[in-house]
């Protein structure tokens, strides 16, 4: 613990000073400036869970990556930039293998590595995003990962779907 000449701790004294700034509403952002904040509904988005569950897909074939809006209710949120990603690796041989090589630190990805365009906006406007992914005409059998990442300010969500592609 390091003190100050009058025996505060300084850790005590920034918290205060903290908690002051933030009851009068004059936290600065890196720049200097103040966080532009909305009393609208914003929005954020969830994707396509059920659709792509267990699908069967072939080479050359488009997956379609539906993102939906979900509405929130007016608080005075930040006005934040949403970006939306999908991507596609594989062929594992198995579920298993596909997990386990996901869960290591470093994962081992598959041969094929898609990734559709990345879809960026406002959590002020709805949307109907879409992120097409075509799987390459060689790609393998087996099963495939679609992961799906949603970056909302600094808050950053990853999750995956798992597909297998039949030849």
């Amino acid at each position: 613990m390091t003190f100050n000449r009058r025996g505060r701790t300084l850790t005590k004294m920034f918290t205060t000073a903290t908690l002051l700034l933030m009851t009068v509403g004059v936290i600065p952002t890196a720049s200097g400036a103040q966080t532009k904040r909305s009393s609208r509904a914003t929005f954020s988005y969830t994707c396509c869970r059920a659709s792509l569950t267990g699908a069967v897909f072939h080479p050359g074939q488009l997956i379609k990556v539906e993102w939906t809006p979900v509405s929130n209710a007016p608080t005075k949120e930040p006005v934040e930039t949403i970006t939306l990603k999908a991507d596609v690796t594989g062929p594992y041989r198995s579920i298993a293998s596909l997990k386990s090589s996901i869960a290591r630190s470093k994962p081992v990805l598959g041969v094929v590595n898609v990734s559709a365009t990345p879809v960026t906006l406002s959590n002020l406007k709805s949307a109907n995003p879409r992120s097409p992914i075509t799987l390459p005409s060689n790609a393998g059998s087996g099963y495939y990962e679609v992961t799906l990442t949603i970056a909302d300010g600094s808050v950053t969500s990853n999750s995956g779907i798992i597909v297998r592609v039949t030849r």
